[in-house]
């Protein structure tokens, strides 16, 4: 018997080396042939290589056939680089096919091939593709070695690019040994040599592994948010690979999350890119990773089929690790089937997968390698070192093949018991995974039959449309006994509709032929007890396998309390929806009342202050109109808090220039500034853009808002608005906005409400600065339409700051405008105007003023006395009061339009709208509805007279 197994072992070796040799030397001879017809040895050369990196994705065969040629056309040109070369391109195809042990050892004689050289640079990529080998077979302490002996090598020749990939490769290694922080910091190391280059595949590849660190500590936003700075880059430099690589990251984060139809999305888009790209070792570990996402689905049919795809490819380009993890898959797959016996067959091939991953060969090349390096480190030339005389070498060698031969003596002695051993071994482990599959199973049959009885929710046994048993929670629920439902169909208890009007009986059926194609079914339904009284219920049907076939349970849910809850919390909400209608009608209605009374005040005092007056009048005068227009400050902010709970606040989409808005608003604080004797400064970093699009009159407010209480509470020093570009999106930027001050500052207790309604961080605030306290809450709602953030930090007496983050599309640049020229002085005509204004205080202000310009002026106190006016004389313009007693101003106005469109003879008059714009929609439809032109109250009489002199009449 061993005389057998030693013959045998030797015509093996004898006949394999001669395969190896004929078909290396046929396939090498055969290539080398057709390149020397195509021109010089170097030309052939460089071509092969070219060859062997073109092949390494996609045809891996080949590229090992020409990187073979290419090896032996530089070694008999003797050329240490041009080999290095070609042993490197050979290298990486083997390393693509998951051939460690041989790319190990064509990157082995690449390095020395470089040390022959003197080639540091080159040195350095070899020691990094010799570490990423030893990275790839799970020998990571070997793989930092490398890493770091060429992070040495390349930060001594300075090379940046270098130095990246081996900081990149050493973090990838620490994140499979599951150090994240140690991998995070060699990425970060990546980034700091590369932070000029913003489209280095090298950072997108880091972003990339920078997420995954985010993944695996379940941080999914984060890991979001890397990927898509990865995919960005590899967007703008058309690298197609990479963009497959993020997809399918982000699907593995998508199933992580439970997200399995998104996640298949992703994978699919990747599946698209590599099968386009004829990367078959990606293509099939997205095979792999699809296959994953059905089995968490328990689509188990498309699962198997994708195994199949993936290992089809592992098949046909070698690739053993795919292989060892689609067997891993297939044996839980149909162990969760319950074909136990073609789940441990292919069990027994994981486990002949995962042990062949590090083989003798890989041993006995690692181990070489090691000697080699470690000869060299003592500047020894393994290949130089001395031979003796010719005699001492053969008896040396006679020696070697004497003891090779008995040591294969033995080793083929005990091979068959080894293997006796090995294959009992197995036996053992299956029958113990058999005997725990069993007692598992006899387990959950256990926790089955008593989550069955035990349940709190209704169950049924249905073999197609008809009931075969349920639980005693049934029996309760429906309020009947077991024959009232066993051998009876699903529709029984239940009402002839439901209440999406579809039938009870049809709709059961289709339910249940879904169920029966492996789709789980989730549904609302409404069941009627045996008295016909209906209940509210919630139902899941799912396909279950037993000896004797496939049944469909269902658990029936009452969720009459849940529907109850649902209803009550819905009147409650419509009833609050209600009260917060009525408060916002009565603050608006209020607000108009209060704003009409402030425009009597203020254009009063307008009035007054064009008068001759002496030193204490005008004194008084002014403790008038700035009281009145705090009075007015505080009542807008009650009509916009009003505006903003209504909901009638809708943001708007339009271009504008940011920079430009920035500065008037700055601009505009100026004075006030500079009365307090502090200093206001604007900062806008190189890259906030010109042009943004979004709501430019809410985000005014917000700065307004915050630039005014900055100045109001700081009394020395200075506040500033800082603008930064945060992100920059493909289509969209996050700009954030600094306002800081160096004021009276917050309490830290304080903080936490200061966004709320009629908040201040103290009772003395109000007292001394005024103010409602309603500002901050009302620039935290606009910024939360905004979809933006706002934080804010404080420390008492040194100052605040204010951090708001807000999304803004981008746009293209705005048409530029022309330099707008000063409207020419004008004299216009004596005017014939029609005044309809029911506020007294209103008509006796316009008349004063309008009388002063020379302007003959009517008034109707009421619309009914506007449109009889309007019937006996013509008028040049109508100043036309919205509200009314009586008939209101839009009333008078569809009157007046009827009016000239019976009567074309008659002239046109325009019609300007007095308007208190209570929730910010009067204006729009003043013009909608026939005026020419609006005045919104309280109004200056500037404004008044602006309107007569634009409307050219």
């Amino acid at each position: 018997m061993l005389r057998k197994y030693t013959y045998s072992f030797l015509l093996f070796s004898i006949l394999s080396f001669t395969h190896h040799f004929v078909v290396f030397g046929q396939d090498t001879a055969e290539t080398e042939g057709r390149l020397q017809l195509a021109g010089t040895p170097q030309d052939s050369l460089s071509h092969l290589i070219q060859l062997t990196s073109e092949h390494r994705f996609t045809e891996p065969a080949r590229g090992i056939v020409c990187g073979k040629a290419a090896v032996s056309i530089a070694r008999r040109m003797n050329d240490s680089h041009s080999l290095a070369l070609a042993y490197t391109a050979l290298g990486h195809v083997y390393y693509e096919k998951s051939n460690y042990g041989l790319a190990l050892e064509a990157y082995t004689n690449a390095l020395n091939r470089c040390l022959e050289n003197y080639d540091r640079q080159f040195v350095g990529n070899c020691l990094n593709n010799i570490g990423k080998v030893y990275r790839e077979s799970g020998i990571y302490p070997l793989a930092i070695i490398k890493f770091e002996q060429a992070i040495d090598l390349f930060t001594e020749e300075n090379d940046e690019h270098g130095l990246a990939e081996s900081y990149l490769y050493a973090g990838i290694t620490y994140f499979k040994m599951k150090e994240y922080d140690q991998a995070m910091q060699f990425f970060n190391n990546v980034l700091d040599v590369h932070v000029d280059d913003l489209n280095s595949p090298i950072r997108a590849t880091t972003y990339k592994n920078i997420g995954n660190i985010f993944l695996q500590r379940g941080e999914y936003p984060m890991a979001g948010d890397f990927y898509q700075r990865a995919y960005n880059i590899f967007q703008r430099t058309e690298n197609l690979k990479g963009m497959a690589s993020i997809h399918a990251r982000m699907g593995l984060s998508d199933r992580l999350q439970g997200n399995y139809f998104a996640a298949l999305d992703k994978y699919s888009l990747a599946e698209n890119i590599f099968s386009a790209g004829n990367n078959r070792k990606r293509l099939a570990k997205t095979y792999l990773a699809k296959a994953e996402v059905y089995h968490y689905l328990n689509y188990r049919t498309e699962a198997i089929e994708y195994v199949n795809r993936a290992i089809a490819l592992a098949h046909e380009h070698g690739l053993p690790e795919v292989l060892k993890d689609s067997y891993y898959l297939l044996y839980k797959l149909y162990a969760d089937g319950g074909n136990m016996n073609s789940a441990l067959e292919y069990y027994k091939n994981y486990v002949s997968y995962q042990d062949s991953l590090f083989n003798e060969e890989l041993a006995y090349i690692i181990a070489l390698t090691e000697t080699r390096n470690t000869l060299l480190q003592h500047d020894i030339n393994p290949e130089l070192i001395p031979r003796g005389n010719q005699f001492q070498t053969y008896t040396k060698w006679f020696a070697l093949v004497l003891f090779i031969f008995a040591v294969l003596i033995v080793i083929l002695a005990f091979s068959r018991l080894i293997h006796q051993r090995k294959a009992n071994k197995i036996l053992a482990h299956q029958r113990n995974i058999l005997k725990q599959t069993l007692s598992e199973l006899r387990i959950n049959e256990e926790k089955y039959k008593a989550l069955f009885s035990q349940a709190n929710d209704a169950i049924f046994l249905m073999d197609r449309d008809i009931y075969t048993d349920c639980n005693d929670k049934t029996l309760e629920i429906f309020e009947c006994n077991r024959e009232d439902i066993i051998g009876h169909p699903p529709y029984k208890f239940s009402p002839k509709t439901q209440p999406d009007g579809k039938n009870s009986k049809e709709k059961a059926f289709e339910l249940i032929k879904q169920c029966y194609r492996d789709r789980p079914q989730r549904f609302y339904w409404v069941h009627t007890k045996k008295d016909g009284t209906p209940f509210h219920t919630e139902v899941s049907l799912n396909i279950i396998t037993l000896e004797n076939g496939k049944y469909i349970q269902a658990i029936v849910r009452d969720i009459s309390d849940r529907v109850r809850a649902e209803k009550d919390m819905i009147a409650a909400r419509e009833k609050a929806e209600k009260a917060t209608t009525s408060k916002t009608f009565f603050l608006a209605k209020m607000s108009h009342e209060i704003r009409t009374m402030l425009g009597g005040i203020t254009s009063s005092a307008q009035l007054l202050k064009e008068t001759r007056l002496n030193k204490h009048q005008a004194e008084m005068l002014d403790i008038i109109s700035t009281s009145a227009d705090n009075l007015l400050e505080i009542v807008n902010e009650i009509l916009d808090m009003s505006k903003v709970e209504a909901g009638k606040v809708d943001l708007e989409e339009r271009p504008f220039d940011l920079k430009h808005t920035l500065k008037s608003v700055v601009n505009a604080y100026l004075p006030k500034a500079r009365e307090k004797k502090i200093t206001l400064y604007l900062s806008l970093h190189p890259h906030v853009p010109d042009h943004v699009s979004g709501d430019e009159l809410r985000f005014r407010q917000i700065l307004n808002n915050l630039l005014s209480n900055a100045i109001k509470f700081t009394d020395t020093g200075n506040v500033t608005l800082e603008a930064k570009v945060i992100t920059e999106y493909e289509n969209s930027y996050l700009i954030s906005f600094n306002i800081t001050d160096t004021g009276i500052g917050i309490p830290e207790n304080k903080v936490k409400d200061l966004f709320s309604e009629y908040s201040q961080s103290d009772a003395s605030i109000s007292r001394r600065y005024g103010g409602t306290g309603l500002g901050l809450n009302i620039v935290y709602k606009l910024v939360t339409l905004f979809k933006g953030t706002i934080e804010v930090s404080s420390e008492l007496n040194k100052g605040t700051q204010f951090l708001i983050n807000l999304p803004f599309n981008k746009t293209e640049a705005l048409p530029a405008k022309g330099k707008k020229e000063p409207r020419p002085l004008k004299k216009y005509k004596k005017l014939h105007i029609l005044l309809a204004e029911d506020n007294v205080i209103n008509q006796k202000i316009i008349l004063i003023n309008l009388n002063n310009l020379g302007h003959h002026v009517d008034l109707a106190i009421d619309g009914n006395d506007a449109w009889q006016k309007y019937l006996e004389e013509n008028y040049d313009l109508i100043l036309m009061d919205i509200q009314m007693p009586g008939m209101d101003g839009i009333e008078v106005t569809h009157m007046i339009r009827d009016h000239e469109q019976q009567h074309p003879e008659k002239k046109r008059t325009r019609i300007v709208a007095l308007t208190a714009n209570i929730l910010g929609k009067d204006a729009e439809y003043c013009l909608t509805e026939g005026m020419d032109a609006y005045i919104s109250k309280p109004f200056r009489i500037e404004d008044i007279i602006d309107k007569i002199e634009s409307a050219g009449v």
